[in-house]
């Protein structure tokens, strides 16, 4: 258990010395515009779920669970909670 614990913590730590310096190229990020951004998001996240586990229906609940969020965002409904939850 306390191998598991200090490999994580050993892990933060290698990471957190790899992205500080990153940080000013990956905030460039922002000023791609929205209209490249989201199909490259959705391109990947798509991917990433089908991937997962090569079944088409990854993909269904990816997009149902996607329809509900932004129906709920609509409806001003915190997203929050529904994350943590």
């Amino acid at each position: 258990f306390w191998a598991v614990i200090m490999s994580m913590f050993i892990g933060n730590l290698v990471l957190l010395i790899l992205n500080l310096p990153l940080i000013p190229y990956i905030a460039k990020i922002l000023s791609v515009p929205r209209n490249y951004l989201i199909p490259f998001i959705l391109f990947f996240t798509l991917m990433g779920a089908y991937i997962g586990q090569n079944n088409a229906t990854e993909l269904l609940l990816l997009v149902g669970f996607g329809i509900c969020a932004t129906i709920l965002k609509f409806a001003d409904y915190p997203l929050a909670p529904l994350l943590i939850g």
